[in-house]
């Protein structure tokens, strides 16, 4: 904010024009042209800190404006304090300048005093203005650093949501396709098993009694028997591969809607973190300016 060594080649100055001068009077003016001139820096850095707090006021302002549910302050650098410091200075200054000692004394005693009461204070004043507007400017956009971090977490947080929904419905799918190919493959011997029935159930001709007769009923009777044994089992079977389908059926269709949910969300918060880490930056380097 102040340029010190700026201001030290300034008191150098004055203190050369001061030890050279010849009267009292060319003495006291270098004395009022070097108060003056700290007391316009203290005026120049009044306006630099009103622009510095409006820059910082409209970063905070867009980033709420873009963020409704945020509501973060800033705090801004005040001068004031420094300020009057320096105008009670400057009236000490003028009070020791126009005074009886300043004009009875020798002149190098004056000078040495003048500087050592007065200058030195006004410089340690800046110096201290200085310090508190670098570190205020290292704090000011913290804040909004903090909901940024805020922001990506959420985003990480999401972006996890989204991965395990995504496995899940890989698994789902997976656990789907398998059941129905067991399906599929039941109902291949469904059809089979029908097939059978038909030729089970369809009447017999008559038939000639004899002993190759006899045998051939008792062989279709066993295979009878056989095919009965097997279409217990099947339909046992096929009872609950319906029952699984339809559940995993009805998790399916919330899992992709969650998903698609999702994705719409992240995208915005993508975008609002990098305008507003970019407005940051901008911020940090315009405040170090």
């Amino acid at each position: 904010m102040i340029n010190l060594d700026r201001l030290d080649k300034k008191i150098n100055e004055s203190r050369n024009v001061m030890s050279g001068s010849w009267t009292t009077t060319g003495m006291k003016k270098a004395m009022k042209i070097l108060f003056e001139g700290i007391s316009h820096t203290m005026d120049e850095s009044t306006k630099q800190t009103e622009l510095t707090n409006r820059l910082v006021t409209s970063i905070y302002k867009r980033f709420q404006s873009e963020n409704e549910e945020m509501n973060i302050s800033p705090k801004l650098f005040s001068i004031i304090s420094y300020r009057q410091e320096i105008e009670a200075l400057y009236q000490d200054a003028e009070e020791y300048r126009t005074g009886m000692y300043s004009t009875m004394t020798e002149q190098s005693f004056v000078i040495k005093k003048f500087f050592i009461s007065m200058v030195s204070r006004a410089r340690n004043i800046y110096y201290q203005l200085n310090k508190d507007a670098n570190d205020w400017s290292k704090r000011a956009l913290t804040p909004l650093v903090r909901q940024v971090k805020s922001h990506k977490n959420e985003i990480q947080l999401r972006m996890g949501q989204l991965k395990k929904a995504g496995q899940s419905r890989d698994s789902i799918t997976h656990r789907v396709d398998e059941i129905k190919f067991e399906a599929v493959s039941l109902q291949k011997q469904i059809g089979t098993i029908n097939k059978m029935m038909t030729l089970i159930n369809t009447p017999m001709p008559t038939i000639v009694h004899s002993n190759k007769a006899n045998k051939k009923a008792g062989t279709i009777k066993k295979k009878v028997a056989s095919v009965k044994k097997k279409i217990a089992p099947v339909k046992k079977k096929i009872a609950p591969v319906k029952k699984k389908i339809a559940p995993v059926k009805k998790k399916v269709a919330p899992v992709k809607k969650k998903i698609a949910s999702v994705k719409k969300k992240v995208a915005p918060v993508k975008k609002k973190v990098a305008s507003v880490k970019k407005k940051a930056v901008q911020a940090k380097h315009s405040t170090v300016k």
